[in-house]
């Protein structure tokens, strides 16, 4: 008897916390972890790169913040699992309308009409990254958005980013290159009155761009890469950049390199 009750004991203890139930599991702060176009997925890749905060306030009110930016107030009501949420001010008014469920430690929210989504966590709490692709160090052939290309990604690099037009590749541990890449539309010229899209040309596509920025006090760069035209009106876009937020001088060039290296399937 004494043996069956230690184990009736053990399994008590091991079992696990229940999820709670909406509204309650809604209530307090979040973080916005990461945007998705999959209806059914609850992990994330990885972390979104600006950080938003999102708080519910059991009284109906909704906070919308950065890290250093001035907060965004609203208004949220929920019904059943759609969650209804609106922002006012400065004489504009935004809307939204999300199914929301609580899944562990998570809330996944999703928005039908926009084929959109978004997974937010605890603040502090530590993001478990779903299991993604990891690269060889060779050619590797990807799809973004239907336009079909090989890059030669740094070996052990893990996709951190797929949402239809943009994705990201990342080290799997530790710092190293991030690459990031994304289709659009090309910019438009007005002819005569009418907005058309200009033939490709080697003025606007194929050279080295980058950008520029104060860190820690001083002028860093932050990121380097090029673009390809496409034959339609797009263009895809390669940037690459470091995990510390910033690239020495003796990264340019291997960064640049691995833009450089995509090669666009005909």
């Amino acid at each position: 008897m004494w043996r069956a009750a230690v184990l009736v004991i053990a399994a008590v203890g091991c079992s696990k916390k229940p999820t709670p139930e909406l509204p309650e599991a809604l209530h307090g702060a979040w973080v916005i972890w990461c945007y998705t176009t999959d209806a059914e997925a609850t992990e994330c890749l990885g972390k979104d790169r600006v950080e938003l905060h999102q708080t519910f306030d059991p009284g109906g009110r909704v906070t919308l913040s950065t890290a250093d930016g001035s907060p965004t107030q609203g208004t949220w009501k929920l019904t059943g699992d759609r969650l209804e949420v609106s922002y006012s001010g400065g004489g504009l008014s935004v809307g939204e309308a999300w199914r929301v469920r609580p899944v562990d430690d998570r809330l996944v929210m999703w928005d039908a009409r926009n084929r959109r989504g978004k997974i937010l966590g605890r603040p502090g709490a530590k993001l478990e990254p779903a299991p993604s692709p990891t690269s060889n160090g060779r050619a590797q052939e990807l799809t973004l958005d239907g336009v079909r290309f090989t890059i030669a990604l740094p070996a052990g690099s893990r996709k951190t980013r797929d949402v239809t037009s943009k994705q990201a590749w990342g080290p799997s541990s530790g710092e190293g290159f991030e690459v990031r890449l994304s289709v659009s539309k090309r910019a438009q010229t007005q002819i005569e009155g009418k907005w058309v899209t200009p033939p490709c040309n080697d003025r606007d596509y194929g050279g080295e761009s980058g950008s520029r920025g104060s860190i820690g006090g001083a002028e860093r760069d932050i990121s380097i890469g090029t673009s390809y035209c496409l034959d339609d009106d797009r263009v895809l876009m390669c940037s690459a950049e470091h995990t510390r937020g910033y690239l020495e001088p003796s990264e340019l060039k291997p960064a640049s390199a691995l833009c450089k290296s995509i090669a666009l399937a005909r």
